[in-house]
């Protein structure tokens, strides 16, 4: 198959982070992945891995723990989900994204198993992220990857990525999100994300609410597994934070770091950075990785994420970020009125179905923006603007839609000044589609 063969082929998987009418315990199982990774002659197993999950900042930690690995000399794999525009984006070695041919080479070496053998109907169908997991694996494997850091999906228990054994889990904050699927109660949705900690494993935990924790702890007492929480092992005193990162210092497991700048800007990355220095520094002491204190500056230093507080224009100012739960709005906002104090708020929301619109909406109004403009992104997960509306209704000085996101920039634009300041968010769909947008078109309110 050539690329758009492959991405048809790819595309006719069931895909979950499309449809979201299904039954997370009884359509998603692990049994089915073994058996995909068996045909494939379980490339999985030959990888070193570190797998990443949590609620919110779990990519950007991914992004800056491979970052630091690979400017310490090691030939990295990085998978991500979702992709912000195609599905190259997903996985990446030494910093750079699978080819177009490299992505359709691992597809037909994947169709082809499956042609020639097919997995029991009893297992259910592959699905499209289960599918893309394999793929990652064998073009690791190809590439021969020393150290491979896996981003968690959904979940973790039951999520395609669990099938690893992996050297180390890092776990960020855990909170509402995907409650039709993992449950309403937060300690439900802690224990699908804690899953991903084998027997005898390490944890690498952000900052968690004390009934999180208490959830955490039981299960790696089972475990006999150890944990190193944020806050109480390792933490962070901030010394300074601006458009184009942060300064801090960084103490935990005996070490003392001053002066990290973490390139990724926003204050909430300042955690995401410090679970990946004390990730780092564990693969150091007990996996006997060659890591020095300048790998870990430089590898936080050029660190790139886009989709996260990314600058999508200066003049005038557009900013995109992916929030997409109550938790990820309010590490957004705090960002925003720490870096942007006088700036005249309009925010551009759209979201997908299933989210907890009410913790949104509380976290919305706090905002204090001039203007909220509704839209939808063209995805069929995309929750009616109409539906949104009737939450968000006071939490902004003036609250109106748009039936796509062209229109909605060109509103927001219209009349600014030079104390404006645009925020695309809500859904990482309509971020990619920002993306497109400002890359295709001169930055300015006119070209829209």
């Amino acid at each position: 198959m050539d690329y758009p063969q492959s991405l048809k082929y790819l595309y006719s998987f069931l895909n979950y982070e499309v449809v979201t009418d299904y039954s997370y315990r009884r359509d998603l199982n692990l049994v089915r992945m073994a058996a995909l990774l068996k045909m494939l002659g379980h490339p999985e197993q030959k990888l070193r891995c570190v797998l990443v999950g949590g609620t919110k900042g779990k990519g950007s930690t991914a992004c800056l723990l491979e970052s630091v690995l690979r400017q310490a000399g090691y030939r990295t794999g990085l998978y991500v989900s979702p992709h912000l525009r195609e599905p190259l984006e997903r996985i990446s070695v030494a910093g750079k994204n699978i080819s177009k041919r490299e992505f359709a080479a691992c597809l037909t070496q994947i169709r082809r198993r499956l042609a020639a053998r097919r997995l029991p109907s009893r297992l259910g169908p592959v699905t499209f992220f289960e599918l893309l997991t394999a793929a990652a694996f064998c073009y690791f494997f190809r590439k021969r990857v020393q150290i491979a850091v896996l981003e968690v999906g959904m979940g973790g228990r039951l999520d395609a990525t669990n099938i690893v054994r992996p050297l180390m889990c890092v776990i960020t904050p855990v909170s509402y999100d995907h409650q039709d699927k993992l449950g309403s109660a937060l300690s439900a949705i802690a224990r699908e994300k804690i899953a991903i900690l084998k027997k005898g494993g390490t944890l690498v935990s952000g900052r968690q609410a004390p009934l999180v924790k208490r959830v955490f702890d039981r299960w790696a007492d089972r475990q006999h597994g150890r944990i190193y929480y944020q806050g109480r092992d390792f933490g962070v005193s901030v010394r300074g934070a601006g458009e184009a990162g942060s300064i801090f210092d960084f103490r935990g497991g005996g070490e003392a770091l001053g002066g990290i700048f973490v390139s990724l800007p926003g204050l909430f990355q300042i955690d995401n950075a410090s679970s990946a220095i004390q990730a780092a520094l564990l693969l150091r002491q007990k996996e006997r990785f060659r890591i020095s204190e300048e790998a870990i500056r430089s590898g936080l230093e050029r660190a790139r994420w886009p989709g996260r507080f990314e600058t999508l224009s200066r003049h005038p100012l557009v900013l995109a970020d992916g929030a997409h739960n109550g938790a990820s709005f309010r590490a957004l906002r705090e960002s925003v009125q720490a870096l942007y104090p006088d700036r005249e708020i309009v925010l551009i929301l759209a979201l997908s179905k299933g989210k907890d619109l009410s913790r949104i909406a509380r976290e919305i109004k706090l905002f204090r923006a001039q203007r909220l403009i509704v839209t939808e992104a063209k995805t069929p997960r995309a929750c009616p603007s109409e539906v949104i509306l009737k939450r968000v209704r006071g939490a902004a000085e003036r609250v109106e839609s748009a039936p796509e996101l062209k229109e909605a920039l060109q509103r927001a634009l219209e009349n600014g000044t030079k104390k404006g300041l645009v925020l695309v968010t809500g859904s990482l769909f309509l971020v990619g589609e920002a993306e497109t947008l400002f890359e295709a078109a001169p930055q300015t309110a006119g070209a829209l």
